[in-house]
Order: structure tokens, then C-alpha cells, then sequence
């Protein structure tokens, strides 16, 4: 039997260094375990903007595929913050 966990533990962090050079530093600032997704709460995100619908579709820029069209999937964009909207409880651990 499968089962799948119904908690999220969010975490936020301040970054510094570049993200690039492999020299990129955080320190954590607030964590939360948020369980209990509400699909009412998560309708009206979408309905009042909070939570955008993302049709992730694009074009290969190089090699033997280029010009070529992908698609990665439907995926959802939110601020951070505005994460807590979709959810009956959360806890601040951190």
C-alpha cells in the first residue's frame, strides 16, 4: 500500500553569494508545517489571484531539437506568503 504525507514543512531563508559560483549561503529564518490542503481555500486563490495556473510550454534553444516545442507540464505559481491561503493548519516550528 502507498500512502502520501498530507504535511508540507515550509521553509524561508535569507540568501547571499551567487547562486551560480557553487558560494550561495543561507540562513533560515522561519519554517512551518502546514497540513490540510482545502480545496475550497485553493478555488478561491485562483478566483481572487492569488494563485496562478502556469501552461509551461517552450521551445528548445540549441541541438538536434532546436525549434522544436516542449511542454513541462501545467504547473501553479503564489508568492510565498500567500501559501498559508490553501491550507486549515499550520504550525511555526523555526
Amino acid at each position: 500500500m502507498v500512502s502520501k504525507s498530507n504535511k508540507i514543512l515550509l521553509v524561508f531563508a535569507d540568501a547571499k553569494g551567487d547562486t551560480k559560483s557553487g558560494n550561495e549561503q543561507f540562513h533560515y529564518v522561519d519554517a512551518y508545517l502546514i497540513e490540510d490542503m482545502n480545496y475550497n481555500k485553493f478555488h478561491s486563490a485562483i478566483a481572487n489571484d492569488y494563485l496562478k495556473i502556469d501552461i509551461r510550454i517552450g521551445v528548445y534553444r540549441s541541438g538536434k531539437n532546436k525549434g522544436k516545442y516542449h511542454d513541462h507540464g501545467t504547473g501553479f505559481r503564489m508568492k510565498k506568503g500567500d501559501f498559508f491561503l490553501l491550507y486549515d493548519t499550520y504550525e511555526k516550528i523555526l
